[in-house]
């Protein structure tokens, strides 16, 4: 075996060796999907924070801010008790053996439902009064603060004939077409379903003719 020609063929053994490199590194991927609500002035509990692809060595806020009265622990858990309401957005970053990951989240802070005047004052123990003349026009309303929006506000009893209420905004419009004393009752009603009512009374005078006296 070695020679040349036809017919003669020549076997000899190769080994290969194949270099697969490094191997890649695990990725780390947060995989908390949302967080729950919180009530403003109550401690906050809520599930440690998850990842999954590589063992976390730490959490920490990698952008925007958490609501005031809570923290974020290395281990993940978010703790604390908030002191203001609203939505607060914030990005937390989980970091790996040489690897991280963030996700956006937010926490929603919820305070208790209440009925405003639109300047921000709360309705007198006995409710709010109007008092105003047949065919004037009337601009006033009512506010919802805390709760969950979005809001609807309704009305029981009686609302001068001319004056509506907006079961959107809670604007209180029109002019009354006729005089006298109206009472009514104004409700809101948020997202979850919280109701909050307040009592409102309109005193709506008469027109006063002036008549020329005779001379």
């Amino acid at each position: 075996i070695g020679g040349k020609g036809p017919g003669i063929y020549s076997d000899q053994q190769y080994t290969i060796n194949v270099n697969g490199g490094t191997p890649p590194k695990p990725k780390l991927t947060v995989t908390t999907p949302s967080l729950p609500d919180a009530n403003i002035n109550v401690a906050y509990t809520a599930p440690a924070l998850q990842a999954s692809g590589d063992t976390v060595n730490s959490w920490a806020l990698a952008g925007g801010a958490l609501p005031a009265g809570l923290t974020l622990a290395a281990n993940g858990v978010i703790s604390g008790t908030p002191t203001q309401s609203g939505t607060f957005s914030f990005n937390v970053q989980a970091n790996g053996n040489g690897t991280s990951d963030t996700r956006g989240l937010s926490i929603f802070v919820l305070a208790p439902l209440e009925l405003q005047s639109l300047v921000g004052k709360k309705a007198p123990t006995t409710g709010w009064t109007a008092k105003t003349t047949v065919n004037a026009p009337l601009t006033t309303g009512v506010k919802a603060v805390g709760g969950r929006a979005p809001y609807t506000f309704s009305t029981a009893g009686a609302l001068p004939p001319g004056v509506t209420l907006d079961p959107a905004t809670g604007a209180v419009t029109g002019a009354a077409t006729s005089s006298g004393k109206f009472a009514s009752t104004i409700t809101v009603t948020d997202s979850t379903g919280a109701k909050v009512s307040a009592p409102w009374s309109f005193n709506i005078l008469p027109l006063v003719d002036f008549v020329k006296g005779k001379g």
